[in-house]
């Protein structure tokens, strides 16, 4: 296996035009992260003569609101200052990347849920063709999926990265205010 990185200079789409070509790529997958950067990737891509797949690992709601408390709205013009941004500039921007991804190539989510979110976003009927969802395929070792009992009562388990994004340490506000009642 050879990996090959392309980052993020100059001639990077001239990089990935001759790995492309050099081992005879026609199927490209793209997780998506960053929408606008990879609605050009993607097109540029295509253009190439291969067949794209844009796959969405994440929830379509993440990329058009800011979750965010009242409180820290009130206490911290940051917090108005990102909401403004993600209502005038975020919001609009990535619904036009998903319009045009879905338009385009379709969309792949990695749950019905994603998927219903997608489409209730682009307005879009959740029998539509062009967005599909795939769950990922993590199969239980044993057929016995029940969970036994610890001796521990309260567990909290956090797959993630640590990022602002994510927010975990609301999370974990949360859960201590949730314990304390």
């Amino acid at each position: 296996m050879k990996v090959e990185v392309v980052g993020d200079g100059n001639d990077s789409y001239y990089r990935i035009e001759k790995i492309l070509s050099r081992y005879d790529i026609k199927n490209v997958i793209f997780q998506i992260e960053d929408l606008i950067a990879m609605t050009s990737i993607v097109d540029f891509v295509s253009n190439c003569k291969c067949y794209v797949y844009p796959v969405l690992h994440s929830s379509p709601l993440c990329y058009v609101k800011k979750y965010y408390s009242w409180r820290e709205y009130i206490t911290s013009p940051r917090f108005v200052a990102q909401y403004l941004k993600m209502v005038f500039y975020y919001r609009p921007t990535h619904l036009k990347c998903f319009k045009s991804l879905t338009d385009k190539y379709g969309f792949i989510c990695v749950s019905q849920q994603a998927k219903r979110e997608l489409c209730n976003l682009l307005r879009l009927p959740f029998n539509n063709e062009k967005v599909k969802y795939i769950y990922n395929p993590i199969i239980p070792e044993t057929d016995d999926t029940s969970v036994e009992n610890t001796e521990k009562e309260n567990i909290i388990v956090y797959a993630g990265t640590l990022s602002p994004e994510k927010r975990p340490l609301l999370m974990l506000k949360m859960w201590k205010a949730i314990y304390q009642d």
